[in-house]
């Protein structure tokens, strides 16, 4: 029976009851498992609770017919006497090892007894530990949601700033095909002079350079000119002043 027993729990709770995520063997399997043996167990004691009543019948049946037969002066047989004995030997031991098994069976249940209520209570705080670890969880992933949601608008924003540096960037680029356009027209129309033009050129620029070297030294003497005779209109117009008075 300890065997059997053994292997029932072994199916029926520890790997039917085991649960993978609490990484431990449900108490409601333990427990149902438990309630069932002690119904069992229940069981077993009434049977031998009515085997021991039987045998106590059929024991004071006996003795009742023994002192019958007693009363009345019937001599027993020493054969007979002996075999009453040891039937009733028999009976005593019988008795005696069904009231061994009801005291065991008794102390079974009280001690399943004392684990179901105290699987009872540790169920009761497993629940409230689930509670506040489902708790803890829902915390945690609303902490993640408004962290993805800060990560998201941040990652909005960045793409709103890309998208108008992009709309910039297109613009310049516009502008620099213009230019460069502009600037590719302008050298498909540029043509090298020839040595000879580039001969008269300098020629002309040399003499260009003396010219405005002799209209710079012209332009100082009528300036040192021009100053002389303001000094002079000055005087005259002071001398007229004075002749006047």
């Amino acid at each position: 029976d300890q065997k059997k027993h053994s292997v029932d729990f072994e199916k029926s709770v520890v790997k039917e009851g085991y649960i993978d995520r609490a990484k431990c063997v449900a108490s409601e399997k333990y427990i149902r498992f438990s309630e069932e043996r002690m119904k069992q167990r229940e069981t077993i004691l009434e049977k031998i609770r009515l085997n021991t009543a039987t045998l106590r019948s059929h024991l004071r049946k006996c003795k009742g017919q023994l002192r019958q037969k007693e009363e009345i002066g019937e001599v027993l047989h020493v054969v007979d006497f002996e075999q009453l004995k040891i039937e009733n030997s028999q009976y005593l031991e019988k008795i005696e090892e069904k009231n061994r098994q009801i005291q065991s069976l008794k102390a079974v249940a009280a001690r399943t007894l004392h684990v179901v209520n105290t699987l009872k209570a540790s169920e009761k705080s497993l629940n409230i530990c689930f509670c506040l670890l489902e708790q803890m969880k829902i915390h945690e992933l609303q902490r993640e949601q408004r962290r993805q949601e800060t990560e998201i608008n941040q990652r909005q924003e960045i793409c709103k700033r890309a998208k108008n540096e992009m709309i910039v960037v297109k613009e310049e680029l516009k502008n620099e095909k213009k230019f460069k356009k502009r600037f590719q027209t302008h050298v498909d129309s540029f043509h090298v002079p020839s040595i000879m033009d580039f001969v008269q050129l300098k020629t002309e620029e040399r003499q260009i350079c003396r010219q405005e070297t002799i209209h710079a030294r012209k332009f100082k003497i009528a300036e040192m000119a021009l100053i002389r005779h303001k000094k002079l209109w000055t005087q005259v117009r002071r001398s007229n002043l004075m002749g006047e008075v």
